[in-house]
């Protein structure tokens, strides 16, 4: 991000006259920001916004705003071929006329490092960036969603999304609730000290835990597998020991162990000389889910909880967020969803000499399906998820989809153990409405507890048809109101206890800006217990007519893929080390040994086929092509280097592709 600019960074080519509040038109926010100030600009929605737009400089590159633009010149920023990055304002600014109302000038020393505050999820058809400072997800400290699909369309599905946490000790309410950050912060970058707990918070003391000082591990990395592939590429080339390679600084720097009063691991990795300690230049390197991870670690123990008010758990968190990257999938491939698909996974450590009971995990989401103010939820108890969709068929406005709008669903796919090691499901779905009446947004730890429960603000518990209030009063109740208690608000068909159909087009609502809590059931947290919780985010594109037919097949998927775990990444060529793949046309194709040393065979049974057999690195360079006709295949690479090669048969019209390994 480019640091907060002085005056003397930047100055305006008109400054006087007819409109001497453009002097002070630029400002900058607390990461780097910057935004262009104009009292008469609107926002996409045409809502009167005092944003004209807003770039942000990742390293070198620029980006333009999706969110904010000039509603009379909205081609409002200009990049200069020097670098240099030019505000264009129009005729008629200023007194002189001049075209452009400020220019910055780039100087990269002065560009800060990313690495504290978020980076982005962006290696498939999503664009998210997540943060490790304040810990909130899916959006920029100027309050503008990111969670984009397809990438750079500048749609969104989501505003923001964020894990809550409480249990009970001792009769008192211990939780963690991040919702916006303009709201307060429950959470806070960087692990624990438990190594000298006498230290309190002053006016928390229900936990003996000191936040880390150092920065070291309070920043996010971002690893990309083809940068893995890379590494131990090179290092088996002694391109790391010569020099001529540099590791990239996310992998030098991978958090695999504290020091001092933080010594305990973090990060996994795989240690290459079995020393146990991670030194990528011996070829250690990180152990990443996906095709691409971001990774940070947070706690809710480093300051009160401005957010909920509740006392702290004194937790620390660990979280990741991947996702693949599928090439060999056309956008019509049903297998393409995972293009489209997020997954996120948080270990939650207790750090705390506390137990916890009546503990309930959350995963709270602000859906926001392009317009944000024409959403319905849903959910599927029976198969673990909930959704989001537009109120009607046409998604207004310049933030919204326009027609067949897409459907955004919450996927859990692992939830914590309790005692006897069993996963203790999903328990709960309620929504709440954007506002402060008795359905609407928390304020009290007692209505973040309540909600994590799946009950109302004043303890009322959800119950079945309507708008699941049917227990209290002063709130208009809506179409089929009933007293049934329930566990998971608008199921459809697919009521646990096989109740009539409940949505919210059955209950007569209006579509509006919604908000949603799936939970867990509930557990108990001892101390220096780990519990895991790990959700796919999936974006759904359907006709109208179809899209709950088409949703259920893209879940499906998205399940059968994480349950099976056969492939760490579908990158193009990354199949899996010894996997032998099966076909309908040609049978099975075999390659031992593997691993080997240069010599092995492929054989492809029942084929007398002409087929083509190439041979790349893992950087995608194709280094030896075969022709042949023969079932078996000899090949010898003893002159090649040791380490990990892409082996691709082309036959029949079909390709297909393995790994191999060279010791």
């Amino acid at each position: 991000m480019i640091k907060n600019l002085g005056l003397d960074e930047l100055y305006f080519n008109s400054c006087q006259g007819d409109l001497p509040y453009l002097c002070k038109s630029i400002t900058s926010d607390r990461i780097g920001n910057i935004y262009f100030i104009s009292p008469n600009s609107q926002d996409k929605n045409g809502t009167p916004n005092s944003f004209i737009s807003k770039f942000f400089s990742n390293t070198i590159t620029i980006y333009k705003g999706c969110n904010f633009y000039n509603t009379t010149y909205p081609n409002l920023i200009e990049i200069a071929k020097n670098g240099e990055i030019m505000v264009l304002a129009g005729s008629g600014i200023g007194s002189n006329g001049n075209s452009y109302l400020a220019k910055i000038n780039l100087d990269i020393a002065n560009i800060a490092s990313t690495d504290i505050i978020y980076k982005y999820l962006d290696v498939n058809e999503v664009s998210s960036p997540y943060a490790s400072l304040m810990y909130v997800s899916n959006w920029d400290y100027a309050f503008n969603r990111h969670y984009e699909v397809p990438k750079n369309s500048c749609k969104s599905t989501m505003f923001t999304s964020n894990i809550w946490i409480g249990g009970v000790k001792e009769g008192k309410i211990n939780l963690a609730a991040q919702t916006y950050y303009q709201n307060g912060i429950d959470y806070f970058a960087g692990p624990l000290d438990t190594v000298f707990g006498n230290m309190k918070l002053s006016n928390q003391n229900d936990t003996n835990i000191v936040k880390q000082n150092s920065d070291e591990l309070s920043k996010i990395w971002k690893i990309n597998r083809w940068e893995i592939d890379a590494l131990k590429t090179n290092y088996a080339n002694g391109n790391i020991a010569n020099g001529s390679y540099k590791i990239p600084d996310d992998i030098l720097t991978w958090p695999t162990r504290g020091k001092g009063r933080y010594d305990r691991n973090y990060a996994p990795f795989i240690d290459a000389d079995s020393d146990g300690i991670y030194n990528p230049y011996k070829g250690d390197y990180p152990t990443i889910k996906g095709d691409q991870m971001l990774y940070a670690i947070s706690n809710d123990a480093d300051n009160i909880h401005s957010e909920s008010n509740a006392l702290p758990m004194g937790i620390e968190i660990h979280a990741s967020y991947y996702a693949y990257k599928c090439d060999d999938f056309a956008d019509s491939d049903s297998n393409a969803i995972l293009n489209y698909t997020t997954f996120t996974q948080y270990e939650i450590y207790n750090r705390s000499t506390n137990t916890y009971d009546s503990v309930r995990l959350g995963i709270w989401v602000d859906n926001s399906i392009g317009n944000y103010i024409d959403d319905f939820v849903g959910c599927n108890p029976k198969e673990n998820y909930s959704f989001c969709y537009n109120g009607d068929d046409f998604d207004e406005g310049a933030t919204g989809y326009g027609v067949n709008p897409p459907v955004s669903s919450t996927l859990l796919l692992k939830t914590p153990t309790d005692e006897h090691n069993n996963e203790v499901g999903y328990g709960k779905f309620i929504k709440y409405y954007n506002d402060f009446g008795t359905i609407g947004n928390p304020s009290t730890p007692m209505h973040y507890f309540n909600y994590l429960n799946g009950k109302w603000k004043d303890g009322s518990n959800l119950t079945y048809g309507g708008v699941g209030y049917g227990l209290g009063s002063g709130v208009n109740l809506g179409n089929g109101a009933t007293t049934d208690t329930a566990s998971f608000m608008y199921p459809g068909t697919n009521d646990l206890a096989g109740r009539a159909n409940w949505t919210e087009e059955t209950s007569g609502n209006k579509p509006t800006d919604i908000i949603s809590l799936n939970s867990t059931n509930m557990f108990s947290f001892k101390p220096g217990e780990k519990k895991t919780i790990e959700y796919a985010t999936v974006h759904t594109r359907a006709n109208r007519n179809n899209w709950k037919v088409q949703m259920a097949k893209d879940i499906a998927i998205v399940k059968r893929w994480y349950k099976d775990n056969s492939f760490p990444s579908c990158g193009r060529y990354s199949i899996g080390i010894n996997d032998k793949l099966n076909t309908n046309s040609i049978g099975k194709i075999s390659i031992y040994p593997n691993p080997n040393s240069g010599q092995f065979t492929i054989e492809l049974p029942n084929s007398n086929e002409s087929k083509v057999i190439k041979v790349y690195d893992v950087l995608g360079k194709m280094l030896k092509e075969i022709n042949t006709n023969e079932v078996k295949t000899n090949l010898n690479l003893e002159n090649f280097y040791k380490g990990m090669y892409i082996i691709k048969v082309e036959v029949l019209g079909s390709s297909f592709a393995s790994k191999i390994i060279i010791e």
